[in-house]
């Protein structure tokens, strides 16, 4: 699905792709998030971002409205893709907002490239990536 300049995928049962395609608008944060909180009432998560459009970014309103629509969803874990120093900090911003107001304790790390993206999900537990068992959760995450 399209949202603005961005790419937004599913792969059942529980990985959601993004594609960052610039700077993303308080609207297109609030249509990502209402599409990905959907998907999740279908139960945890994995999320796969490629963050590597060139100089993208995303206002804290923005974000404010990204977080707060992701509230009650449980992400279990993200891996983002490409970025530079910026779109990197700004995830971690985003991450630390999301954890603070859920209480979710998602996990989030970077890569280079999509494969070794989704071999980091496989680990994770996600099913769309590989995954034939679920690692034990029981340290904190919703």
């Amino acid at each position: 699905m399209k949202i603005g300049v961005h790419d937004l995928e599913f792969e059942a049962p529980d990985l959601a792709i993004t594609r960052v395609g610039g700077d993303a608008t308080p609207d297109e944060a609030r249509a990502v998030a209402e599409a990905l909180a959907a998907f999740a009432t279908r139960g945890p998560i994995f999320l796969l971002g490629n963050i590597g459009a060139p100089g993208a970014t995303m206002s804290a309103r923005a974000r404010k409205i990204l977080v707060d629509g992701l509230r009650d969803a449980t992400i279990v874990a993200v891996a983002a893709v490409g970025g530079d120093f910026k779109a990197r900090i700004i995830m971690r911003l985003v991450e630390a907002a999301f954890r603070l107001l859920s209480g979710n304790r998602t996990r989030m790390r970077f890569f280079d490239d999509e494969p070794s993206a989704r071999a980091w999900l496989c680990t994770q537990g996600c099913v769309a990536c590989g995954a034939t068992s679920v690692p034990d959760r029981s340290s904190g995450s919703k």
